[in-house]
Parts: structure tokens; sequence; C-alpha cells
């Protein structure tokens, strides 16, 4: 709800249960955005913060999984088990997108550089 109130009512833009409801076809979707910085130095001493939050985070991994065999993660964990993994094995390709990209390099005349894991 936080995210809605910041980046739409405050900024005057759509609600999406609203938006639904009253926009008309044609219409733009009045998408908002709201952007905060905020410098942990201006409130706490160097390094409180920071420690603080990995107090925190300590706690979350050490929270019992739902499922076992899923650990508790923090946001930008899951992107980053997802980079590691393709960068050592690749970006997975579709097989209708390879399709696709391989027909547009045949009819522009340009070697297909992509080698998709099979």
């Amino acid at each position: 709800m936080l995210v809605h109130i910041l980046g739409g009512t405050l900024v005057g833009a759509s609600f999406s249960p609203i938006r639904n409801r009253t926009q008309k076809p044609g219409q733009p979707h009045n998408i908002g955005h709201f952007f905060l910085a905020l410098d942990p130095a201006a409130f706490r001493d160097p390094g409180a913060f920071e420690s603080d939050l990995d107090d925190a985070l300590d706690v979350l991994h050490a929270t019992p999984p739902a499922d076992p065999a899923e650990p508790v993660m923090v946001a930008g964990e899951p992107e980053d088990i997802m980079r590691a993994r393709r960068l050592a094995e690749g970006v997975p390709v579709p097989d209708s997108l390879d399709l696709l990209i391989r027909g547009i390099c045949e009819r522009a005349g340009a070697p297909y550089l992509l080698r998709p894991n099979r």
C-alpha cells in the first residue's frame, strides 16, 4: 500500500484498482514514480546502520523456512543466485526466440553468434 501511496496518490498518478474501473480506452496509464534517497550517516553514527541491518538480515536468515528445501532469502538474493547461475551457464534462449533470431540473422546476412545450451 505504501508503494501505491508514494508512487501513485502522492504524485497524482492512477491506482490500478481505481484505474481499472474508471479508465477509458485510449487513455494513458498515468503510471507514477517515487524516488527516495536517504543517507544513513544523517541519522546514525558511521557503520551503525549497516551493523544493525546485518543483524536484522541474520535474524531473517535464521527463520525456519516454510519449505525446508527453500531457504529464507532477503531482497536481492534470488537475483544474485540467478546472476551467478547465468554467468556460469549462460542465459537460456527459448527455442522459439532462437528460431526468430536465426531468421533475422539469415535475412540480414549477419552471422548467428548465439550458442544456446542444448
